[in-house]
């Protein structure tokens, strides 16, 4: 084992991630209540109800919510709902535009089943001040195109106009971050509000969901693969976490064998010194 080539476990380790990015094993995952709270919370979506989806988060973070936007919006296009995707964060739209494509792939139909409304500007201001008078914000979409010739914006004119607003969120950055989502449209508006957010905020958001302040949280690559399987939808966070868990396997087993090995090792040296 002390003699083995470190070139041989960096090739095994690279295996044992790369076999279940291309071909998910499937590995049994036992789905954790705060995941069955959120989808229960989507699940009671009607036919017809619009919700707010904004992407607050950059390249860093995608990793983590990008599984998490492909699977709320499957959800919501199973509940035959409309989506207004926004940002807090000037990349968000970008984001945003690659995960609606999602709803393309469904047949949904931009302009009437959804739309990406772009960035606004302003933080918590800007969220207070569409939650108040929408139109005074959004006054085109991310193409261009008059907030008034677009269907699905019909009829919305605030934020209690929405049946569900959800921030996938990357936390501190002077935009739309957690607690001012919590303050403007759960305790100023009264709007159904829930997050998704990476794992290292997990911790910090937990007690918005505890205090009902939040109809739900999800948190990380771990709830993006758990909320695949409630959908019946295997994608790449399942097979994401079945590598991450391979991977770690492997690096416990070579941990073990090292321990065990050493421990031989030192076994026979002391026997041959007493000789």
């Amino acid at each position: 084992m002390k003699s083995i080539n470190p070139k041989i476990i960096y090739v095994l380790i690279l295996l044992v991630v790369a076999i279940p990015l291309v071909r998910p094993f499937g590995l049994p995952m036992m789905v954790m209540k705060p995941t069955r709270d959120f989808y229960a919370v989507v699940d009671k979506i009607q036919p017809g109800d619009t919700v707010m989806m904004s992407w607050d988060y950059a390249a860093g973070s995608d990793v983590e919510l990008g599984p998490i936007a492909n699977s709320l919006l499957i959800h919501l296009a199973r509940k035959d709902a409309k989506i207004v995707a926004v940002s807090s964060i000037p990349d968000g739209p970008m984001f945003a535009e690659a995960s609606l494509k999602v709803l393309e792939g469904l047949g949904k139909v931009y302009g009437e089943d959804f739309v990406n409304l772009g960035f606004f500007a302003g933080g918590e201001s800007g969220i207070a001040a569409w939650a108040e008078n929408f139109k005074s914000v959004f006054r085109a979409d991310w193409r261009k195109t008059p907030v008034e010739q677009i269907p699905v914006l019909k009829g919305i004119e605030k934020a209690q106009d929405f049946a569900l607003i959800v921030s996938m969120n990357t936390g501190p950055g002077g935009y739309g971050v957690p607690d001012a989502w919590v303050r403007q449209i759960h305790v100023a508006e009264k709007v159904p509000l829930a997050l998704a957010v990476t794992a290292i905020m997990g911790p910090q958001t937990q007690p918005y969901l505890q205090s009902g302040q939040i109809q739900g949280l999800l948190i990380g690559l771990r709830s993006a693969a758990e909320y695949e399987k409630l959908l019946e939808n295997p994608g790449i966070a399942t097979a994401q976490m079945d590598a991450q868990s391979a991977a770690h396997a492997v690096i416990l087993a070579l941990i073990v064998i090292g321990n065990v090995t050493y421990l031989l090792d030192r076994k026979n040296k002391n026997k041959g010194a007493s000789a």
